[in-house]
């Protein structure tokens, strides 16, 4: 399902085990990719981590290298981040 986190839009997943996500795990493309890149990524991260949402977003900027992809900046360069859960 596709949802908006501020200015970010992308692909929302939600906890495998169902209810409210114990945390949120954010699933970052690389340069010149987009959300559907990784989406599939989602239900087997859901295995090992039942109780987490899983939010892919586009890069706000189409590439220069790959106008069917996105760019978060100039650098190729992302990193995956997990975020822990509110306590």
């Amino acid at each position: 399902m596709m949802k908006s986190f501020g200015p970010l839009s992308g692909i929302y997943t939600a906890p495998a085990r169902g209810g409210t996500p114990s945390s949120l795990i954010v699933i970052m493309h690389g340069w010149g990719a987009d959300a559907q890149d990784l989406a599939d990524l989602a239900y087997p991260m859901s295995l090992r981590f039942p109780g987490a949402a899983f939010f892919v977003p586009n890069a706000p900027e189409v590439c220069s290298m790959n106008p069917m992809g996105a760019s978060g900046s100039t650098s190729p360069i992302q990193m995956p981040v997990l975020l822990p859960p509110e306590r």
